[in-house]
């Protein structure tokens, strides 16, 4: 079962790129570069593709991507970016880690980034609604969602009071996120158990830390490294009975009781607004980054079941996605 609920949402009227040369005739498809974190195929890449439709943009008409994949090594990015560079590209998108080149990609090409992290913090842009440089885009990371997710669980599994937290500290925004959600669980009557993994390495300690102080819930700050934990997460919430909420779907999909968040696939889409405005003349500067626009609620009744846990109906029904 699926719906999906939007929390904002912004109409398009679907025009064709001006990208016309003085004579009337269609210019060359102007060439788009995309940095991902990732290895291929990577699903937000579709979803930008998907995004720029929206737009009016057809690949092979009006653009041409080129894409470089890092991997998940951090330490490609400098190498991929400047091949991006040399291909001539108008404008530059990066997903996930590779905003960690955007201010220096910034410098050639305008940058569009899609990252879980605060780009504030990050040092990317100045602020969200004046970037105030060569770089804009979208940002994962809305606080305000950070409360619902214990108060999801809280309904979830009323008896929960001490929840541990699996937390990266150079993930851009942490420290914040770890405030709101401290002071959503002293609202709620929990105890947080805090505990920080900087390297996968870090995770085996980090959960046996959590079992041992009694935990009878679990979450984790979504970023990258967490999120490639996500089954090893989930699993160990399962054998330890501990009730689960994540940020993201696929921690949900993994075997995580419950995800709240954004919408990954929209999420990436957006970046095709972006794209376009600065395709007709637009600067990021003049851009304001955005926060996602819309959220989902699943919930893995599959778990819910190894867990002895009954779902409350009125929970279950305003799901998004429930896994069966």
């Amino acid at each position: 079962m699926r719906r999906r609920r939007l929390v904002a949402t912004s109409t398009a009227m679907l025009l064709a790129p001006a990208l016309a040369c003085a004579q009337g005739q269609a210019a060359r498809p102007v060439r788009i570069g995309y940095l991902s974190a990732f290895e291929a195929p990577d699903r937000d890449v579709d979803a930008l593709r998907a995004g720029l439709r929206t737009f009016g943009h057809v690949e092979g008409a009006s653009y041409t991507l080129e894409i470089r994949y890092a991997e998940r090594r951090l330490d490609r990015f400098g190498a991929l970016l400047d091949e991006l560079l040399a291909t001539g590209i108008a404008v530059l998108a990066v997903g996930g880690a590779a905003w960690q080149v955007a201010s220096r990609a910034g410098q050639r090409v305008p940058v569009v980034f899609a990252m879980s992290g605060d780009p504030v913090e990050a040092g990317i842009i100045a602020s969200l609604p004046r970037p105030g440089g060569n770089v804009t885009g979208i940002s994962f990371l809305a606080l305000d969602l950070v409360p619902k997710r214990l108060s999801l669980l809280k309904e979830a599994a009323p008896g929960i009071r001490r929840v541990g937290v699996v937390s990266n500290p150079q993930h851009a925004g942490e420290r914040n996120e770890r405030r709101v959600t401290e002071e959503a669980a002293h609202e709620l009557g929990i105890e947080i158990v805090y505990r920080q993994i900087r390297d996968e390495a870090d995770i085996v300690p980090a959960l046996a830390a959590i079992r041992d102080a009694g935990c009878d819930g679990l979450t984790a700050f979504p970023e990258a490294l967490t999120s490639a934990a996500a089954a090893r997460l989930a699993d160990f919430a399962i054998e330890n009975a501990m009730p689960s909420v994540f940020g993201w779907r696929n921690f949900a999909a993994a075997g995580g009781l419950m995800s709240y968040g954004p919408v990954r696939h929209d999420t990436y889409a957006r970046m095709g607004y972006f794209i376009d405005r600065i395709l007709r003349g637009a600067r990021p500067a003049d851009l304001p980054a955005e926060l996602p626009r819309s959220i989902e609620l699943v919930i893995n009744q599959r778990t819910a079941r190894r867990l002895d846990l009954t779902i409350p109906h009125i929970l279950a029904s305003r799901a998004d996605e429930v896994i069966e």
